[in-house]
């Protein structure tokens, strides 16, 4: 970094040396791009300006708000500084009890509205998010208490602080031209590197655990996640299965046009160009408020929607722009009749912020549809399989480069919270997986004594079981009927303990769990058989046991 600095500059730079070579020490990892951007302040001014600027810098993006904690701080520190978070957060509540004593303010209200207003301080203060809470006027003493214990837990604190350090750091990144095309895109190289460390360390404590049932049956949890929809190639085949689904029920119901929309952010949410030069526009927001902002759009758009009657039903998928900013790819089917309706609907409100800037009214709002006449699934596959894992249905990559991307855009969707896939519209799909666990005779066994809607069950399960979305769809009462007029909905009970009492959860709250389908509002089918318990393999644990076991069953709860 010396050797870059011109020799007018040199003498001054070696008052500021100590100093700034301390704090770049620090941030081993940031340090090459910290150090470029530095060299770029101080071609244009002193380095007294300079330095000013890294501190500031760091104090904005670089620390987080404890005394000592960086978003390059070990995890170890931070383990420790959530012990020490949720000690100092007990104190501080017994303090805030005891002044109302003093003032002998005992009404219930009062200290309720007084708990809820230091636990938003104490979150802002650490700028992370806080616990649910009821609104005002449904405040009671036992959701405070659960708020309030959520905020004196140290487990609680260690995965505020790890996710606060990762989008802290993912930030700092972005800011210094980190997430680019010219860099790899999507998110920085650090983040990768980190979400890449974090699945093989939850992989090895996945393989670590046993899932033990009351019948002696035992599964690593390893094994057990492969079955589901974290797997990734189940969940592409899955999320392919529906959306063919959709699209065969509107070819067979007729009157339903398929539409293909892209929305993206103003130009301020966007941070760099391809090459990694930052846009003088940038207001420096977070892919998670850029997000936010897509989605009170989308909030106004579907209100409107209502009001005006339109139906609709589809998939949304959230992809990055290469710097980072999410964009969203939607594929509806409306009524042929409010097709245009609906499309003009959303344009205003996708286009009623900034509409005068360049490219937005050729960018910020496109729709396809000629393009999906050769079928809506096909056209949609590889961006579900660019943000899965980059292969096709046959396990082959798509590319390179987009098997690259998939590995990138998880680490972007997972450091910044935001979710990649949702449903719009159509029935249930905890009640389509449910009903897939139950062979049919388990079936038939529990809902032989309600014989007027045997039948009705007997088919939607069959429906579920072969994978027939199309079907699912009609049984079920049609893409738009709303969920309440369903026949089938999850069927969730209270837990309970080994003395039967009602369990609850580490802040005193109830639990409950999912455990089967509730037909009709009237008939519960239990589609999770047995009680699990998960415990650490033990080392002595004769390995032979696990490759002759019969295949995971798919009724497991790990909610147990």
């Amino acid at each position: 970094m010396y050797a870059r600095l011109k020799l007018d500059r040199v003498p001054r730079f070696h008052e500021c040396w100590e100093e700034i070579t301390r704090i770049l020490a620090k941030y081993p990892a940031l340090r090459g791009d910290l150090e470029n951007a530095l060299h770029t302040k101080l071609a244009k001014t002193s380095v007294q300006r300079g330095l000013q600027w890294l501190k500031a810098f760091e104090n904005r993006y670089l620390k987080i708000n404890t005394a000592f904690l960086t978003v390059e701080s070990h995890d170890i520190a931070l383990c420790d500084a959530a012990e020490s978070l949720a000690s100092r957060t007990q104190r501080a509540f017994l303090e805030e009890i005891g002044q109302l004593k003093h003032r002998d303010k005992r009404s219930a209200s009062y200290r309720q509205h007084a708990g809820v207003s230091l636990v938003k301080t104490i979150c802002a203060g650490m700028e992370v998010s806080t616990p649910p809470l009821p609104q005002p006027e449904a405040l009671d003493q036992h959701s405070v208490t659960a708020a309030v214990a959520r905020l004196a837990d140290a487990k609680w604190w260690r995965r505020k602080a790890r996710t606060l350090q990762g989008r802290k750091l993912e930030s700092a990144s972005r800011y210094l031209g980190g997430v680019c095309k010219k860099r790899g895109g999507y998110c920085s190289d650090v983040t990768l590197r980190r979400h890449t460390a974090h699945k093989h360390r939850n992989r090895q404590l996945l393989e670590n655990l046993e899932a033990i049932n009351d019948e002696g049956q035992r599964y690593t949890l390893a094994e057990l996640s492969d079955l589901g929809v974290s797997n990734p190639v189940n969940r592409r085949n899955e999320l392919m299965t529906r959306i063919r689904g959709f699209e065969e029920y509107a070819n067979k119901v007729t009157g339903y046009t398929p539409v293909f929309i892209t929305h993206t952010c103003p130009s301020r949410f966007h941070s760099h160009n391809r090459g990694g030069k930052e846009y003088g526009n940038w207001n420096h927001t977070t892919p998670r408020e850029a997000q936010v902002f897509l989605n009170k759009v989308w909030q106004k758009v579907r209100a409107k929607w209502q009001r005006q009657g339109i139906e609709y039903f589809g998939f949304r998928v959230v992809e990055p722009h290469h710097d980072g900013c999410p964009h969203w790819h939607l594929l509806l089917w409306f009524p042929e009749q409010q097709t245009d309706a609906a499309l003009a609907i959303y344009r205003a409100y996708a286009l009623a912020d900034s509409p005068n800037e360049p490219g937005a009214q050729e960018r910020r709002f496109t729709v396809k549809r000629d393009e999906l006449a050769k079928g809506a699934t096909g056209y949609i596959a590889k961006y579900i399989s660019k943000n899965v894992d980059g292969l096709t249905a046959e396990g082959d990559a798509w590319s390179p480069e987009v098997l690259r991307s998939a590995l990138r855009i998880e680490a972007w969707a997972r450091t910044w919270g935001i979710r990649q896939f949702q449903q719009l519209g159509g029935p249930s799909v905890v009640a389509y997986r449910e009903a897939r666990r139950l062979s049919e005779s388990a079936l038939m066994e529990q809902v032989q004594a309600f014989p007027e809607v045997t039948e009705n069950i007997r088919a939607i399960h069959q429906a579920a079981d072969q994978g027939d979305w199309c079907a699912y769809v009609e049984l079920m009462g049609g893409a738009t009927v709303p969920r309440k007029d369903q026949p089938l909905r999850a069927y969730m009970v209270v837990k309970k303990d080994a003395d039967g009492k009602e369990a609850t959860n580490a802040y005193g709250e109830v639990v409950e769990k999912l455990k089967g389908i509730l037909a009709w509002n009237v008939v519960p089918v239990i589609t999770r058989l047995y009680e699990w318990v998960i415990q650490p393999i033990k080392a002595d644990e004769d390995e032979s046991f696990y490759q002759e076991a019969h295949a995971p069953p798919l009724d497991l709860d790990l909610c147990q």
